[in-house]
């Protein structure tokens, strides 16, 4: 999912992070189901960038 990274190539903190409704939308267009709870969604950006 290269437009989810920035040009550093790291997932932007939370603190920098969209808006939950511009993520939900985004992650709706790439078939993420968005009834998944912000737990759910914390892990899987973790496993899709590597960190933890």
């Amino acid at each position: 999912m290269p437009h989810l990274i920035t040009p550093s190539g790291s997932f932007p903190p939370p603190s920098s992070a969209r808006p939950r409704s511009a993520v939900g939308l985004e992650l709706r267009t790439i078939g993420v189901d968005t009834t998944m709870t912000e737990d759910d969604l914390a892990r899987l950006v973790t496993e899709a960038f590597g960190k933890g």
